[in-house]
């Protein structure tokens, strides 16, 4: 089996995303980058060191709707006339619906960060990144994209992947395990650092927030289970113990959830005033503090769980309070 080749492409995140190159038995990509204007420029770079140019690409493997997996597709389909879009087929719904469904994931988070008690400066931040996404990220035509079927093998590198469905960081996500080799394609499931899990929705539902974090530990115990070689994820170079990785994750979770759990004993009555005192240390600015209330929201879930911890509608808030004293 030949081993998928790291394209590394920029992102305006602080961390690169990447592609994962395959030429047998055709050219085919995992995941493409972010719609910027120079993204192509550089996936171009990245697969001429490899001796092929873009319009050679056969296939482009979608793991998941996001813009930095996905970003630019609509721009390679213009570039790339013979090139088809293949994804499972939940991340296909979502990239065949994504300008209708991202407006209405936008509104459901914005709902969701005004319950957490945040200053409305935070929820006009996140309203502008939303804006952006929809003014730079388009669906991909129709006719190019494929749906994959769960059940079938997916052929690369010469070898048979077995498609696994993800769900955690985002309800569309999935990835690819190589049985023979131990080799995963884990998309943003499984990173040096634990995933974020994103404010979203309920498949199926626009109104109901599903616990992401509970949901992620729940998708990633069996790929604990696995006997992975090497990971190939979405962020980051490859990995080779993922035991190892998802132990410390674990034990980071187990902290940051007792750390919840002791503020809201203390009087922080919001998942606002919990993200605040819980990454005071970390200087946490306007960008970051939805993507910590996301991660606050998963613990206060997991504690609800444990009926350790209730969560109330409140006029203007959630509010918290301890259900019982450890």
């Amino acid at each position: 089996m030949q081993a998928p080749i790291r394209l590394e492409l920029p992102t305006p995140f602080g961390t690169t995303v990447n592609s994962w190159l395959f030429t047998e038995p055709e050219i085919t990509l995992i995941d493409c980058g972010m719609p910027l204007p120079h993204e192509l420029a550089v996936l171009e770079g990245e697969l001429a060191k490899h001796g092929i140019k873009l319009e050679e690409v056969t296939r482009i493997i979608l793991t998941h709707a996001h813009i930095d997996h996905f970003g630019p597709a609509l721009e390679i389909s213009k570039r790339n006339p013979d090139v088809v879009f293949e994804c499972g087929p939940v991340a296909y719904d979502w990239i065949s619906n994504f300008t209708e469904y991202t407006k209405l994931r936008a509104e459901f988070v914005k709902t969701e960060i005004r319950k957490s008690g945040c200053p409305e400066a935070v929820n006009e931040y996140e309203a502008r990144s939303f804006e952006g996404i929809l003014a730079t990220t388009f669906p991909v035509p129709e006719a190019r994209l494929h749906k994959l079927d769960p059940a079938q093998p997916v052929q690369l590198g010469g070898a048979d992947w077995e498609m696994l469905y993800l769900p955690g960081h985002c309800q569309h996500q999935y990835g690819f395990y190589q049985a023979e080799s131990g080799a995963f394609l884990s998309a943003d499931a499984l990173l040096q650092i634990v995933p974020v899990s994103l404010i979203d929705f309920e498949i199926g539902s626009w109104t109901q927030r599903v616990r992401a974090l509970p949901l992620w530990l729940e998708t990633i115990k069996p790929i604990y289970d696995l006997p992975i070689t090497t990971v190939y994820p979405g962020h980051g170079p490859e990995m080779m113990d993922h035991r190892k990785v998802l132990d410390r994750q674990f034990r980071r979770i187990e902290k940051r959830k007792e750390q919840c759990y002791d503020l809201i004993a203390q009087g922080h009555e919001t998942p606002y005033k919990v993200a605040e005192a819980m990454y005071a240390n970390s200087r946490v600015g306007m960008n970051a503090m939805p993507i910590s209330i996301s991660q606050v929201y998963g613990y206060i879930d997991m504690l609800e769980l444990e009926g350790r911890v209730r969560k109330e509608d409140g006029e203007e808030s959630y509010l918290l309070t301890v259900i019982n004293s450890q």
